[in-house]
């Protein structure tokens, strides 16, 4: 799922969301257009955030393999 879409679809502000992962307003406004890439350590937070509805995979394919591929 899309970080802008799950932060769209669970109610939770982008403010607060922001604050959850520790980041500002305007990085996270950057990250969920796509001006910006999130880390990959940001992005295990994104994911461990959202309760996996956002995983690493989604945020940065280059670098993690989708959830099937992991399970070696």
């Amino acid at each position: 799922m899309r970080l802008s879409e799950y932060i769209e679809q669970s109610g939770t502000s982008r403010q607060a969301f922001a604050d959850r992962i520790g980041v500002d307003l305007s990085y996270l406004s950057r990250l969920m257009s796509g001006k910006r890439r999130a880390s990959w350590q940001l992005a295990g937070t994104i994911e461990e955030a959202s309760g996996g509805a956002v995983t690493r995979h989604d945020l940065r394919p280059d670098i993690y393999p989708p959830p099937q591929d992991r399970a070696a």
